[in-house]
């Protein structure tokens, strides 16, 4: 194990690539046992800063500490004890699934024996049993990131990091990838992943939003909503053009939204009472609704309706 806290220590980490900035003073303290996100669009800097944590890429200015140790003090025993699942695929494809499992135990020095007890554990949690004699790349996008995920949990890693693990798989892949994250989780391991999926958000313990290399925000899910000020009333309808053109109107709605055959109108929470009072003169019913991740980010980036 790393240490009994395990805690991750980023200090004002900074890295240019050709004179352009991909983080700027990036500054995070990461908790043991936990699912932390790094959520953010393309180019926000997400897999350079995971790169920087795992010890793969060297900061222009600033410092990781895992434990309170550092990788240019004892990169060896931090390697031993990290593992890192990058985008792309990145095991061997002419490989069985069973045979990459043996090849990367025997990597970090497993005794045969124990190394096929866990092999065959590790298939069961992921469900990859009936795949263990299919080459690695010859599985579904979803078989090969569990397959990943695997060959970085041999080891028994106190941390695992993960870049983008959902990225382009099918819904039910994407389920299953995230019982097995959950699994980690909940066998002590300190988890940290990238997504630009808000929608994954309610899967984690806290996250990191990052936008063009800077930290907006660093909070814990459940208290995410207290970031947002404004109250969302949502309101479903057959005519969404007609309602939005009749809510716009009101003079207290800062903004609105259409999700399917609902409209979601946005208004300081102020107002609420007054905005109560005026919705009732035009529709029948409403229901207040929480801030989406997504609500949040965009308002944090200053991309708000209206701000």
């Amino acid at each position: 194990m790393i240490g009994p806290t395990g805690f991750i220590e980023v200090r004002d980490i900074t890295k240019e690539y050709d004179g352009i900035i991909a983080l700027k003073d990036v500054s995070l303290t990461l908790k043991e046992g936990k699912i932390t996100g790094v959520i953010g669009p393309d180019g926000a800097g997400k897999t350079t800063l995971l790169e920087i944590i795992t010890g793969l890429r060297l900061p222009d200015s600033g410092e990781v500490l895992i434990a309170g140790k550092k990788w240019t003090e004892d990169s060896g025993s931090l390697k031993r004890n990290l593992g890192f699942v990058p985008q792309d695929f990145s095991l061997y494809s002419d490989l069985t699934v069973e045979e990459n499992l043996f090849f990367f135990g025997q990597i970090y020095g497993q005794k045969d024996g124990t190394l096929r007890e866990k092999i065959e554990k590790l298939l069961d949690i992921a469900n990859l049993k009936k795949a263990r004699k299919r080459q690695a790349g010859k599985l579904s996008g979803g078989m090969k990131q569990k397959l990943m995920v695997l060959s970085c949990l041999i080891h028994e890693p106190s941390v695992l990091v993960l870049d983008e693990p959902t990225r382009g798989v099918d819904p039910i892949s994407r389920t299953e990838l995230w019982e097995l994250i959950r699994f980690i989780k909940e066998q002590g391991t300190t988890v940290i992943l990238s997504t630009s999926n808000m929608e994954e958000v309610s899967r984690m313990d806290e996250v990191v939003f990052l936008a063009e290399g800077r930290v907006l925000v660093q909070i814990e899910v459940q208290n995410l909503s207290e970031l947002f000020p404004f109250k969302i009333a949502e309101i479903k309808t057959d005519r969404v053009e007609d309602l939005i053109e009749k809510v716009e109107k009101l003079k207290n709605i800062k903004a609105t939204h259409v999700v399917g055959r609902r409209v979601r109108a946005y208004f300081p929470r102020e107002y609420e009472k007054k905005v109560v009072e005026e919705l009732s003169q035009i529709v029948k019913g409403w229901y207040p609704v929480s801030p989406t991740a997504e609500d949040v980010f965009v308002y944090l980036t200053g991309g708000f309706i209206g701000e």
